[in-house]
C-alpha cells in the first residue's frame, strides 16, 4: 500500500509538471489536492496507529508481540524462505522442463517435506508468485510468465506517454499504475492471486491499461506471430508435453509416490475412534478403502453395523481386494450383517503374502444418527470396521 501511493504521489506529481506550462490553473489544482490528500492521509493512519482503541493499533500490538515469543523476525522469514520458497527450488530444480503440473505444488509439498526432512507446518501455495510457477511449470513456464509481466511493464510505459497530460484519462492510468504495482510487490510474498476475484481484479487493470494505450491508428493486416515464431511455439507446446506427461506416469505417478513415500492409502473412512473396552474402529460411508501390507495368508476383519432396522433390513458388505492402486479388483466375498454386534469375517489371501494392497468395503446403504434417533451426529454411517490381524493358523483352530 505504501509503496503504490508513493508512485500514484510520483506520478501525480510529474504529471502536475507536465502541464504548469500549458494549463497553470490545472497545476495548482493538482498540487493543492496532492498536499491535502497526504495531510489527510497523515491524519489517519497517525490516528488509527496511536488510538489504542482502534483495530489497527490492536492487531499490529498482536503481531509485535506474537513475533517476540516467536523469535523476532526468524519466524517471520523462515516459513518463507526455509519452507515454502525452499521447496518450490527444490521442485523447480527436479522437474525444470515442466515442473510438478498445474496447481500441484500444494499436493508435492508434505512429499517433498518428507524427501528433505523438514517438518510440515501447514500446507499453503509457495508464498511468491514466479516461484510457484516455476514449481508447477518448470523454467519454460517461468519464462512465459515473466515475458507476459515484461509487456505488462512495457504497455503501462507506452500508455503513459500515449496519453497527453490535457487527457483526462490519465488521471485513471496512474491510479491503475499504482494498483498494479502494489500487486506486484505483493506477489512476491504471497500467492493469494489465485482467487477468483484477485485474478479478476488484476486481469480487469491490466485490460484497462492495454485499452488507453490503443490510442494509435490500428495497422491492416497485422500479424502477431511471424511463421518461423509459430513454428518455434508448436515446438515448446510439444516438448513440453512430452516431459509433463513422462513425468506424470513415471516419478510423479501416484504409484512412484506412494513405493517412495512408503505412503498409506486409506479413503471413505472417519477418524479412529475406540469403544467403551478399547477396541478402535473407523466408520465407513457408502464405502472405505484400507491399505495395508499383507503379513500371513489369513486375513482376520471385525465390523460393526449399526442400523436401527438391521433386524428387518439386514445390511450387505462387499469386500475386494484391489492390488496396484485399482489396476486389479477381486471380490474376496459378499457378506449380510443382521446383527448390531461385532462379527468377525476371515479371508485367505495366500498370493498376496508381503504385499501392499488395499480392502475396499462397499456398504449397500448407510443411515443417519443424527435423522434416526435425534443424536448430534450428521454423518452417513455405513459399517464400523475394527484392527484388522493377520493370521498363519487355520481359523478353525482358533474361533
Amino acid at each position: 500500500m505504501s509503496v503504490s501511493f508513493i508512485v500514484f504521489l510520483l506520478l501525480l506529481l510529474k504529471l502536475a509538471v507536465d502541464m504548469k506550462k500549458t494549463h497553470p490553473s490545472t497545476f495548482w489544482k493538482i498540487v493543492t489536492s496532492t498536499g491535502i490528500l497526504l495531510i489527510l492521509t497523515f491524519v489517519v493512519v497517525t490516528s488509527t496507529t496511536i488510538s489504542k482503541d482502534s483495530n489497527l493499533f490492536r492487531k499490529m500490538k498482536n503481531r509485535i508481540s506474537y513475533l517476540e515469543k516467536r523469535g523476532d523476525w526468524d519466524y517471520f522469514t523462515s516459513s518463507r524462505l526455509s519452507y515454502f520458497w525452499e521447496m518450490a527450488i527444490e521442485m523447480t530444480c527436479e522437474y525444470p522442463f515442466s515442473g510438478v503440473g498445474i496447481g500441484s505444488y500444494i499436493i508435492e509439498l508434505p512429499n517433498y517435506s518428507e524427501l528433505h526432512q523438514k517438518t510440515v507446518t501447514k500446507t499453503d501455495s509457495a508464498e511468491n508468485y514466479f516461484l510457484q510457477v516455476s514449481s508447477e511449470l518448470g523454467i519454460v513456464g517461468l519464462l512465459f510468465s515473466l515475458w507476459i509481466f515484461w509487456e505488462i511493464i512495457k504497455q503501462i510505459i507506452k500508455s503513459y506517454k500515449l496519453n497527453k497530460p490535457e487527457n483526462v484519462l490519465k488521471f485513471v492510468l496512474i491510479g491503475l499504475s499504482a494498483g498494479i504495482v502494489s500487486f506486484f510487490i505483493n506477489l512476491q510474498v504471497h500467492t493469494y492471486i489465485g482467487s477468483f476475484e484477485i485474478k479478476y481484479a488484476f486481469w480487469l487493470l491490466v485490460a484497462l491499461i492495454f485499452c488507453l494505450g490503443d490510442v494509435e491508428t490500428k495497422q491492416e493486416g497485422r500479424r502477431f506471430f511471424h511463421r518461423y515464431q509459430k513454428i518455434v511455439g508448436i515446438i515448446c507446446l510439444i516438448v513440453f508435453g512430452a516431459f509433463q506427461l513422462w513425468h506424470s506416469t513415471h516419478s510423479l505417478s501416484l504409484k512412484s509416490r506412494t513405493e517412495k513415500l512408503n505412503l498409506m492409502h486409506n479413503f471413505g473412512l472417519s477418524g479412529t475412534e475406540k469403544t467403551p473396552e478399547g477396541r478402535e474402529f473407523n466408520w465407513t460411508g457408502d464405502y472405505g478403502g484400507i491399505m495395508t501390507i499383507v503379513k500371513a495368508p489369513i486375513v482376520e476383519i471385525p465390523m460393526l453395523a449399526s442400523h436401527p432396522d438391521i433386524q428387518e433390513n439386514p445390511v450387505t458388505v462387499r469386500i475386494y481386494l484391489v492390488k496396484d492402486l485399482f489396476k486389479e479388483k477381486r471380490l474376496l466375498d459378499e457378506i449380510k450383517i443382521s446383527t448390531t454386534g461385532w462379527v468377525h469375517h476371515h479371508f485367505f489371501i495366500t498370493d498376496e503374502v508381503d504385499t501392499k494392497v488395499i480392502l475396499l468395503f462397499k456398504v449397500c446403504r448407510t443411515w443417519n444418527p443424527q435423522k434416526a434417533l435425534g443424536i448430534q451426529d450428521p454423518r452417513n454411517l455405513g459399517i464400523a470396521i475394527g484392527k484388522i490381524q493377520f493370521r498363519n493358523e487355520n481359523i478353525h483352530s482358533s474361533f
